[in-house]
């Protein structure tokens, strides 16, 4: 035998040759099954169809939505989302003006309620209007809880339900003012913590 036959069999085996080595298979990229997104009806505004074909969390489970100036924006278009859009919802994302805070404006003007602050949420199971009530609570400049208001009884319903049941839920205002001011209604996201630190980039 050849030295080169040797070194041949030693490489490749007895009957393998470097030009009958099987390739090796290469995976095809994932197919995107999804078709074309559907036609665009507002230069503002996703419609409840577009939603529903670009809010699709990713492979490391995050959403491609942001809060900015007190709305929900899609990352790719730049379009607002509604805070009902049903693609939120089904994402785990849930926004509301708190109820009831036009009759507590002292309370709401010395809490901090910033876009991005965390708010607290308390259950109020003995609550004699409501047993699925939820407080709202934010903190003022020296630490202490402001009573803003109350989640509104629909989106209460489903919520008090989570919490009861120890759901990893948080709480931020999407949209108020610094500590001292008043200047337009409050509004409150509820998610998981993930979620929750994508919306708002920390």
């Amino acid at each position: 035998m050849s030295l080169f036959a040797v070194i041949r069999r030693a490489l490749f085996g007895p009957s393998s040759s470097p030009s009958s080595a099987p390739d090796t298979p290469v995976a095809a990229p994932p197919a995107d099954t999804r078709g074309e997104p559907p036609a665009s009806t507002s230069d503002t505004y996703l419609s409840e169809e577009e939603a529903a074909f670009y809010l699709v969390r990713d492979e490391r489970g995050r959403l491609p939505v942001t809060v900015s100036g007190g709305w929900f924006l899609h990352d790719g278009t730049g379009k607002r989302v509604g805070p009902a859009n049903r693609a939120l919802t089904k994402a785990g994302v849930y926004s509301f003006n708190v109820r009831g805070d036009n009759y507590r404006d002292d309370e709401v003007t010395a809490a901090d309620t910033r876009p991005g602050v965390v708010a607290a949420l308390r259950r109020e199971p003995e609550n004699r209007h409501d047993k699925n009530a939820i407080l709202v609570l934010g903190l003022d400049v020296d630490g202490g809880e402001r009573m803003i208001g109350y989640v509104n009884k629909g989106l209460a319903r489903s919520l008090a339900r989570r919490l009861d049941g120890g759901d990893d839920l948080g709480a931020r205002f999407m949209r108020g003012d610094p500590a001292g001011r008043r200047s337009q209604r409050v509004a409150v996201v509820v998610t998981d913590s993930g979620t929750m630190r994508n919306l708002f980039g920390r």
